[in-house]
């Protein structure tokens, strides 16, 4: 909460009358600076009492017979008087004789007093200074001064109010090197006191437990931020978690059970806002009572005992430590932004190294047993199921807050849910507009995006955008991709039958049926240039809402993309209709929520890819496959083999026969020989 939240209003007021009445021209100070200051002091007053004084007393005596209404009666009467106190107020040494004559002439029934500060201004500009007094005169002048001042009080005044003034003692009229009240303490002089006055005072009661020594504690808090509820301001210490520090207009003085501490500087959190900056400080602190101003704060007392705070970026949480602190450690400290991602690195400083070991031993342990659920092990932790088991259900719970969803589980376990029926959302777009927008006229042209080209083209009356990358410059790639744009025209109905593009696409026309208008030398297609100005800006929009500082080609490419298909989501603007959108003419189907508005793009999940299982179902049918074959041709093989061997082994038995049989008849005629 600021001073000024807490301050008795007619403060405020008080102060700023004050400041009008007592601003006096400064030594050596030009007029027109005066005035600016003056201009300025009024308009202060005017802010802080709500318009003009109405000063109905003046306006009943001496305008009842003036024209015009009441309120601009009263809005006269306002002028005079401030006109009245921007002169009078002027540096009597160069303009004192203005005042004598005025009256001098006002006594005489001829009144010359200006009725506006711009006329009083113009009668100061003309007037010749008057001339310096004697010494005698300015000595006594000076006693007279000395006198008044000594009998006077140091006036009480904020910080504001001290211009014009002498930071000694606070009066007008003369500065502190000449201030007689110039030896005394520093702390004492006016300005100082101004200074505190100025300050917004605040109260701080975190509470740290050391464990270690001071410096080695201020360290690891430095780098870690606390939601505190009873912090009444936004405290921070560590400049890569901020950004913009600058000095403020006030000062902080801030106490706390540790002492006060004071700062005038300011810096500016991502995503929070702004909040006071010093580097002294112990930790980084965001007051609770300020956070749920901005954002929804939820607390869990049964299961985390947590702080989660909905931030634009996403759930940000305060977990509870040792000491019984609310902190949140972000990951990675910048000068730039801050990133507030959970890692198990982070999560596991939030438990003793012990706790973490013990949380490691319950997920080998989660391992070792199949992966059953976290439930089915608690339960069996619980029965004492496990003999001589070390891991206690804390352990578990541990475990799955350090290192989150066990991911092999995640992996293996999820099976493929049933498809959602086909709803038919295609709508009837009026045949009159098809009709009527039969002849498509394209513009297209060459869209860089971190030196990627990009063909683009856009139809000057659908208003219907695409973006596609080429890999080359060449006609070929740029054909091929006109081609793939012409194809989706043909088949919602149209006919592409003019391109408008620049001269390096005038050798396309030998390629596609279609006629090109090529602009002249140092011309381009007006639509064609807004619509890569239209496709840029979205492109840059959507990548500083990503977390990330660089992307990859391929990603690149497919933001492009998805962007330029966005575009069409909307009917634009200058189209052929307002109510139909480029997508709903070219393609006749709606935006479904749950397939075009869930995801951002850039976003990071696990997920299974049904594509990669029916890959690897298919390779595996393909090997039984193989498997089957092969073993058919070895048993064929086989059985060739013995019938070969078969069909040998009785030739070679006939061929024994034979020789036989020979020999046999041989020796026949030799016995009939012999005989």
């Amino acid at each position: 909460n600021s001073f000024a939240d807490k301050q008795y209003e007619m403060v405020s007021i008080v102060d700023a009358l004050n400041n009008l009445l007592t601003l006096k021209q400064k030594d050596k100070e030009s007029l027109t600076d005066y005035t600016a200051r003056f201009k300025s002091a009024r308009d202060v007053c005017a802010m802080q009492v709500g318009g003009p004084l109405y000063l109905t007393k003046y306006v009943k005596e001496h305008m009842a017979t003036d024209t015009g209404n009441d309120d601009s009666k009263y809005q006269a009467a306002y002028n005079k008087m401030l006109a009245y106190i921007y002169l009078d107020n002027a540096d009597k040494s160069k303009y004192g004789s203005i005042i004598q004559g005025l009256a001098g002439q006002y006594a005489l029934g001829n009144s010359q007093y200006p009725a506006t500060i711009t006329s009083a201004q113009d009668v100061l500009n003309n007037h010749r200074f008057d001339k310096k007094p004697s010494n005698a005169t300015s000595n006594n002048t000076n006693n007279d001064n000395k006198k008044k001042d000594s009998a006077q009080e140091m006036p009480e005044l904020s910080f504001v109010q001290m211009e014009g003034r002498c930071y000694c003692c606070g009066k007008p009229n003369h500065k502190s090197p000449a201030c007689r009240q110039k030896g005394k303490p520093k702390s004492e002089w006016a300005i100082n006191i101004a200074k505190t006055n100025d300050k917004t005072v605040s109260w701080m009661a975190t509470q740290v437990l050391l464990t270690q020594s001071f410096e080695e504690a201020k360290k690891i808090l430095q780098d870690t931020i606390l939601l505190d509820s009873q912090s009444s301001v936004d405290l921070f210490c560590n400049p890569r978690l901020v950004k913009n520090i600058r000095k403020g207009d006030s000062q902080l003085l801030l106490q706390t059970n540790g002492g006060a501490v004071t700062t005038n500087l300011k810096a500016d959190v991502p995503d929070y806002g702004e909040v006071w900056y010093h580097r002294d400080a112990i930790t980084n602190v965001f007051s609770l009572a300020l956070m749920r101003r901005k954002y929804k704060v939820e607390y869990d007392s049964e299961l985390n005992n947590e702080f989660i705070v909905h931030a634009p970026g996403g759930k940000v949480r305060f977990v509870a430590n040792e000491a019984n602190l609310y902190v949140h450690k972000p990951k990675q400290l910048t000068t730039v932004d801050v990133c507030l991602v959970e890692t198990v690195k982070e999560n596991e400083t939030f438990y003793t190294p012990r706790q973490v070991e013990r949380a490691k031993t319950a997920r080998n342990l989660l391992h070792t047993l199949g992966c059953p659920s976290v439930a089915d092990l608690k339960n069996a932790i619980k029965m004492n199921s496990i003999k001589d088991c070390p891991v206690t259900v804390d352990d578990v719970e541990i475990a799955t807050k350090v290192f989150g969803t066990d991911i092999p589980s995640l992996k293996g376990k999820v099976t493929r849910r049933k498809p959602t029926p086909v709803v038919e959302d295609t709508i009837e777009v009026p045949r009159e507009l098809k009709e009527a927008q039969q002849q498509v006229s394209l513009c297209m042209d060459t869209m860089f995006v971190n030196e990627l080209p990009f063909l683009t083209t856009v139809s000057k009356r659908i208003k219907y955008r695409t973006a596609a990358p080429v890999a080359t410059r060449a006609m070929d790639a740029y054909v091929k991709r006109l081609e793939e744009v012409l194809t989706v025209y043909k088949r919602a109905g149209f006919r592409v039958e003019k391109v408008f593009c620049d001269r390096e696409f005038k050798p396309m026309q030998r390629q596609l049926p279609v006629v090109f208008n090529c602009s002249s030398a140092q011309e381009h297609v007006p639509e064609a240039e807004r619509n890569i100005r239209v496709i840029k800006e979205r492109t840059r929009a959507i990548f500083h809402s990503l977390p990330y500082s660089q992307l990859p080609k391929v990603m690149v490419q497919y933001l492009v993309m998805e962007v330029t298909r966005k575009l069409n989501f909307f009917p634009s603007k200058g189209g052929v209709s307002q109510y139909y959108s480029p997508r709903e003419i070219i393609h006749a189907t709606k935006l479904d929520f749950k397939k075009q508005c869930t995801t951002p793009f850039g976003s990071f999940v696990q997920a299974m890819m049904m594509i990669m299982m029916k890959i690897k179902i298919m390779m595996m049918t393909m090997m039984k496959m193989t498997m089957t074959i092969m073993q058919i041709m070895v048993i064929i093989t086989m059985r060739t083999m013995i019938t070969l061997m078969k069909k040998l082994t009785w030739k070679i038995l006939n061929l024994k026969m034979q020789c036989q049989m020979t020999r046999m008849f041989k020796r026949m005629m030799k016995t009939k020989l012999q005989e």
